[in-house]
Parts: C-alpha cells; sequence; structure tokens
C-alpha cells in the first residue's frame, strides 16, 4: 500500500489544483459537481508522483514506453486506497471511471476547454430542439465539443448543442450528454431526465480503426434524425482517390496519383511503384482510406532500398484497404529556427447545400524536413497567424504572402467543397475539414493544392476563426453552421 503521508499529500495538492483551475477561493464551498474535479487533479497528483512526473509521462507516452491503458489501471489499482484517505464528498461509484479518464487527459496534454464537471444527479433539459455531436472516444473530447457549442451559443439558432457518447444514445433519444453551461460557459456533464428527441447530430471523434462501421452504427441508432454529415457522404470523403477524381474533373489543382486496388496481385506491386517514381522524382504513398498520418511514407526515386522497403509496406496496406500513390507536392515551408519544415493547412469550410465558406483552420508542422505534415505523425498543430508570418521556399528563403494569395487559399478550399457538394448532393457534409499544401507557381504567386477533405473534422480546439483578410486569433470553428433554427424532423 502506498505510504499514508504521499496519499494525504496527493488529496491536498489535488484540492488546491481544483480550486486554483476553478477560480475558487478557501472560503468558498466546494459544490457537488465540482468534486469530480478535485478527485480528478488528486489522481493526477498521484500518477505524477507514481510515474516521475507529468513531462515524464508525456515523454513515455509519446515514445510508447507507456501506454494510455497502463496509466488508467494504475489509477484504478490505488483509487479504493485514496477514496478511503479522503473524507471530503464521496463520488458516485458510476463515475469513477470518468474520473480516470479526464485524469489521464490531463497528464496527456494541456487543456484546450473549460474543467468538464461530473454531475452527481440528473438534469432536465429545457424544452428546445436539440442538436448532437456524437462521438464514439473519450479522450480530449471537450477539446472538440466545446468550440463547437461556443459557436453555436454565439450564433444563437434558437436549439441546444449537447455531446453525446454513442453510448449513450437510445432510440432516437439519450440517457446522457455533454451540456454547454451559458450562465458560466462552462461544461457539464449528466444523466438526462426523461427522452428528449434529436432534431439533427454530426458525428465526430470515432475509435480510428473501425471508424467506417462506428459511424454507420450511430446513423442507425438515430432512426428519423437528421445526419449533418451522413454516413454515405461521409465514407465518400474518406475515399481520398475518389475526392481527388472529383477535384480533377473540375479542373483543381490536386495531387496526380495512382490507385493500387486492394487486391492487387504480389507482383504487380513493384512495378508499378517502380514506374510512378520514374515519372515523378518524389511520391506518398497512403492507405486509400487512411488517416492520422497512419502507414504514410515518403520514396524517393533514387533510392533502390527504400523502394523495396515501400513495396512491403503496400503489400501490409492491401490486405486492409487499397493504396495511394501521390505525386509530393508542397514546396512551400514553415519557417523555423533549425530548418523550413514541410506543413499542411486545415480550413474547416461549412457547406450549406448552395454555398461553401472557409471559417477556421490551424497549420501541421512536420517535426523535420523529410518528414510529412501530420500530428499523428509527431507534428505539431500552430495558428494559421504564425504560419502566414513565416513562409519560406524550400531553401529557407522567405517568403512575403499578399493579400491575393490569402484570397487564393480560401476560394480554393471552397472551390473543392463546392465540387464534392455538387457531386453528393443531400450526402453532402454540412462541415468539411479541407487540407491543403502550397507551392510558388511561375507568376510568383502562392499556389495551393488541395490535398484530402475530411468529413470529421479534428482539431478543433486549436483552430481559429479567419476572415477575408486574413487569420484571426480568435477561437471557433462555424458560425454559418448554425445559421438555420435546429428543428426537429417530423
Amino acid at each position: 500500500m502506498a505510504p499514508a503521508e504521499l496519499i494525504y499529500d496527493c488529496i491536498e495538492n489535488g484540492l488546491l489544483r481544483a480550486r486554483n483551475e476553478l477560480g475558487l477561493t478557501s472560503d468558498v464551498e466546494i459544490a457537488p459537481a465540482e468534486v469530480s474535479v478535485v478527485w480528478k487533479y488528486t489522481l493526477v497528483e498521484w500518477l505524477s508522483e507514481r510515474w516521475g512526473g507529468v513531462e515524464a509521462i508525456r515523454h513515455a507516452l509519446r515514445t510508447g514506453e507507456l501506454t494510455r491503458d497502463a496509466l488508467c489501471e494504475s489509477v484504478e489499482t490505488w483509487l479504493p486506497a485514496l477514496k478511503v484517505a479522503w473524507h471530503g464528498a464521496p463520488v458516485p461509484e458510476h463515475l469513477h471511471r470518468r474520473i480516470i479518464d479526464l485524469a489521464v487527459d490531463a497528464v496527456q496534454s494541456e487543456r484546450l476547454a473549460p474543467e468538464l464537471l461530473l454531475s452527481p444527479t440528473p438534469v432536465t433539459l429545457p424544452d428546445i430542439p436539440i442538436h448532437a455531436l456524437v462521438f464514439s472516444v473519450f479522450p480530449h473530447i471537450t477539446h472538440d465539443l466545446y468550440p463547437l457549442m461556443v459557436d453555436a451559443y454565439v450564433a444563437n439558432g434558437g436549439g441546444q448543442v449537447i455531446g453525446v457518447h454513442e453510448s449513450w444514445l437510445t432510440g432516437g433519444s439519450f440517457h446522457r450528454a455533454i451540456l454547454f453551461q451559458e450562465d458560466n460557459q462552462g461544461l457539464i456533464e449528466a444523466d438526462i431526465l426523461g427522452q428528449p428527441r434529436i432534431a439533427s447530430a454530426f458525428v465526430l471523434a470515432l475509435d480510428l480503426r473501425q471508424e467506417h462501421a462506428t459511424h454507420q452504427r450511430i446513423e442507425q441508432a438515430l432512426p428519423g434524425v437528421h445526419l449533418r454529415n451522413p454516413y454515405a457522404g461521409a465514407r465518400q470523403l474518406d475515399d481520398k482517390a475518389w475526392t481527388g477524381q472529383v477535384w480533377q474533373r473540375a479542373g483543381l489543382v490536386t495531387p496526380d496519383f495512382r490507385l493500387l486496388p486492394k487486391g492487387t496481385a504480389a507482383e504487380e506491386i513493384l512495378p508499378a511503384l517502380i514506374e510512378f517514381t520514374v515519372q515523378h522524382r518524389s511520391i506518398v504513398l497512403k492507405p486509400a482510406h487512411g488517416t492520422e498520418g497512419r502507414d504514410i511514407a515518403v520514396i524517393d526515386m533514387g533510392a533502390p532500398a527504400a523502394i523495396n522497403s515501400a513495396g512491403e509496406m503496400i503489400r501490409q496496406i492491401l490486405s486492409t484497404d487499397a493504396v495511394l500513390l501521390t505525386v509530393r507536392r508542397g514546396t512551400v515551408c514553415y519557417r523555423a529556427a533549425a530548418s523550413p519544415l514541410p506543413f499542411a493547412i486545415r480550413l474547416n469550410v461549412s457547406w450549406d447545400g448552395t454555398c461553401a465558406r472557409a471559417e477556421s483552420g490551424y497549420a501541421q508542422v512536420a517535426p523535420a524536413p523529410e518528414m510529412i505534415a501530420s500530428a499523428g505523425r509527431g507534428g505539431a498543430l500552430i495558428p494559421l497567424s504564425e504560419l502566414w508570418a513565416n513562409l519560406a521556399q524550400s531553401d529557407g528563403t522567405p517568403l512575403t504572402p499578399t493579400a491575393d494569395d490569402w484570397q487564393q487559399l480560401l476560394s480554393t478550399a471552397q472551390a473543392g467543397v463546392t465540387a464534392l457538394g455538387e457531386v453528393l448532393g443531400a450526402l453532402m457534409p454540412a462541415l468539411v475539414g479541407i487540407d491543403l499544401l502550397l507551392e510558388v507557381n511561375t507568376a510568383g504567386h502562392l499556389l495551393p493544392v488541395l490535398l484530402e477533405a475530411n468529413p470529421r473534422p479534428a482539431g478543433l480546439g486549436h483552430a481559429r476563426l479567419i476572415d477575408r483578410h486574413g487569420p484571426t486569433s480568435e477561437p471557433g470553428i462555424s458560425l454559418h453552421l448554425w445559421d438555420s433554427p435546429i428543428t426537429l424532423q417530423e
């Protein structure tokens, strides 16, 4: 058993941290829903003591020496001793796992949203239309939910936007939700009394190992509910070859590619790869339906060993997915201290059926010049304002973008969404994350290159609003998403 004095230190420090994060002075009584925050930071203190500090934990997670599951198991082992030692308000048994999740979130990364309070008692929702942001994974979910909820509050569309885990859905209704509190701009999670109906829903934050199956399952669990990113449309946008074909037919700039269908014979792989690399000096291979930078490799034509390695990677991917060979594009870099780094721009574009509007975004910067720009592969997320002020050519020569360059970036993303929307019709998602690269054309202007479309955009907590003049520092995703009042479908 852990030494009693260590347990008491964790409790005392957790209580002080919770009061500080909640903005409570020592003379203010902790509310029942705020007790979960005390427990969260008590567990954070315990994890920090157990694993040598928060930074040590984060390093171990990045290097794979430690897993999130191991952290959760560590907390579950010592939670009984911590509960016995603290004489404060108890936490209901059914909230233990959620508190553990929140504690592990806190040691994994910095918080990008207000504290999530876990209410020990159920609540009743007002009788107004409800829009559900439905997700399947808990880690850091408030980072995505909160900016969308604030946008809805600012847009004042006449309904209530809530977060709902798929396990909380019951026949078009729900029994638990994450709610935005208008009085203090905070978040609370609670059981819900009654069976309120969902007017519309948007699916996001799914298990990356089974995105399609989960999206389809959620849609089936919401009969009669208007889905703002329907499964069929999202599945089409997840197909990078299909998206590229639509953009090519529309005359938009996007990398040339070759598709190796799932089931391609083993003896056909290397000839196809060599043929493509002969035509193009540098290529990128990726799963046709991949995400988060998984299984992506950059291949240079003059490296036979790399080509053989890529052939093996292609064989592995083909067992579960088709493979896309694409020309490597994007010669404009982010001017970092050590050397210019590749980047990708993410613009969140809303679609109302006729008009596409680029409303927010951020940039993903590669960790090294030879690597791809993806947070899933060790890249960093930075504000567009920082990127736009630090553009450079691949040799490090600074670039100063013009107002026309910014306009071209926005219009390219919007044209990409419009082209997709015209093909998908009613299946087109109402919000799409468009990834773009930048090059310099023969006239010396920036040339945006469309890369991918994301029907369940992520990284929303890092996004900042943009306007026609340039990026801003104001957090937000989309105000136009909430322009139309949310109404129940009869």
